[in-house]
């Protein structure tokens, strides 16, 4: 029987990035350090398009209400964004004081993903705690990188401080090994790197001191001639498994 193997193109082809507009290949994460009832905007191209509530507890409260409360939820901004217009009530999310919301866009998607909080009130929507689009020092922002080449990176701090590093993603020459993530701090004076190099799909996780927003580019691919060989193919013995390895690189693919 035959097998057909599907590949998520937007997986390979996501070369550039930006916390304004978030892909299946960014992790935004939020602290909330005060308790109370937030409410949050879903926006996809510019426009809001749905909305959820998350009620923030301390520990005792939560104890005394009859159980446990999460330090940390998942919200899944693609499955907010499907389901408006099904008439069902906002989704609403419990955490624990200190406790963090991982907001995420599902694989497949090709990016376009905002969020904002408020604090609510009881006359209504109170002050922003949270946007997607101007990270703080409350957030942390986590990316892959798969495609090789030089990247540019700009960090714009406080509306008007722009600097920027250079970013190499290594050609993988031998099988990859997995490798801890690359933590970057982007302060009040800019991103805390001049350059920096990084293996495909190594993680890059940036924190902040002040508002921020983060920008990579792709500037020069690294797509290397396809390689051939006379070699034959090896067969599978009786009783052994064979197994076939696959390079997740493109070569000579457009950048986005």
């Amino acid at each position: 029987m035959g097998m057909k193997t599907r590949i998520n193109r937007n997986f390979i082809t996501q070369t550039n990035h930006d916390n304004a507009s978030l892909t299946s290949m960014t992790t935004l994460v939020h602290r909330f350090p005060e308790s109370g009832d937030y409410r949050g905007v879903v926006h996809f191209k510019g426009s809001p398009v749905s909305a959820f509530r998350i009620g923030v507890a301390d520990p005792a409260s939560a104890a005394v209400g009859g159980g446990a409360t999460p330090t940390k939820v998942e919200v899944n901004l693609g499955a907010l964004h499907l389901a408006r217009g099904t008439g069902s009530e906002e989704s609403r999310y419990q955490l624990e004081t200190g406790g963090y919301a991982v907001f995420r866009v599902p694989a497949g998607t090709g990016g376009g993903y905002a969020v904002e909080i408020h604090r609510s009130t009881d006359t209504g929507e109170g002050r922003k705690v949270f946007d997607s689009r101007e990270l703080n020092v409350d957030d942390i922002l986590a990316l892959v990188m798969v495609r090789p080449g030089a990247y540019a990176i700009e960090c714009t701090t406080d509306g008007s401080r722009k600097t920027k590093a250079e970013l190499t993603v290594t050609y993988p020459d031998r099988a990859l090994k997995p490798v801890d993530p690359v933590k970057l701090k982007c302060g009040k004076e800019g991103i805390q790197s001049d350059s920096l190099k990084v293996q495909p799909m190594q993680g890059l996780v940036f924190s902040f001191e002040a508002p921020t927003r983060i920008k990579i580019e792709l500037t020069a691919p690294d797509d290397r001639p396809r390689v051939f060989t006379n070699k034959p193919t090896p067969r599978a013995h009786a009783g052994k498994r064979l197994t076939h390895r696959y390079l997740m690189v493109p070569r000579g693919a457009k950048s986005k």
